[in-house]
């Protein structure tokens, strides 16, 4: 298997644990427009 395959395969398949959600907007760098805490 070339290192490109390996690649490929290796980040599809970590692909498969992460869930896209439509439901909660999250950010990593700060607070999401939340004026009052």
């Amino acid at each position: 298997m070339t290192e490109k395959l390996r690649w490929t395969w290796s980040y599809t398949h970590t692909m498969d644990f992460v869930i896209f959600s439509d439901e909660k907007n999250f950010t990593l760098d700060g607070p999401d427009s939340c004026h009052s805490y």
